[in-house]
């Protein structure tokens, strides 16, 4: 009976937890001269990022942004080793539609690992250098087809860039960063949108 108790203990079945991060970059911003702040700001997350890359959890990222029209690197496409930057050709698409682009790509990535029974972190990076227009502020916080999706926004910004309801929502949900003040530890924050 004792080797019985002793031969079931060794034969449990002990799974390694996996955890992810999935981050996607959503880039919002408008042309400037000699260059923004916003490629500086990708470079430094990104950076950090790899740093971390398996500490805690794997790190994935993912981008959303305008090249002419709305585009998407998915996390399949994304080398995660790879430092990205953008143009500085100004994004005239909307907020709205790059903010709910981002969070598609997200919300599959985290269904996904659910599927699989990998639990993981979702955050949404907003970086701009530019003011976003009310209206589609508004459409972003009226909208309820991500209600029940949990998720971190972050929001990385010039010191004249957001502002108005989507900056403050980001803040109670999130963080809000200033370019100037990246610091080690930006994405921890206990603040998860439910």
């Amino acid at each position: 009976m004792g080797r019985e108790r002793i031969a079931s203990m060794f034969s449990k079945e002990f799974s390694v937890e996996r955890r992810y991060k999935n981050v996607v970059f959503c880039v919002y911003k408008a042309a400037s001269e000699g260059g923004h702040q916003v490629n500086g700001s990708l470079e430094y997350l990104q950076e950090k990022l790899n740093w971390e890359n398996g500490e805690e959890a794997e790190i994935r990222k993912a981008f959303v942004f305008f090249d002419g029209i709305t585009c998407a690197m998915d996390f399949d496409q994304v080398d995660q080793k790879k430092i990205y930057y953008t143009d500085y050709e100004e994004s005239r698409e909307r907020i709205d539609h790059l903010w709910f682009m981002s969070l598609a790509l997200l919300e599959k990535k985290a269904e996904q690992d659910r599927k699989q029974g990998f639990p993981s972190e979702n955050y949404l990076v907003l970086v701009t250098n530019t003011v976003f227009q009310r209206a589609e502020e508004q459409k972003i916080l009226a909208a309820r087809r991500f209600e029940h999706f949990s998720y971190t926004p972050v929001l990385v910004k010039d010191s004249q860039a957001g502002g108005g309801a989507l900056e403050a929502y980001i803040a109670e949900k999130g963080k809000v960063l200033l370019d100037t003040e990246l610091v080690p530890g930006g994405f921890r924050t206990e603040n998860t949108r439910r």
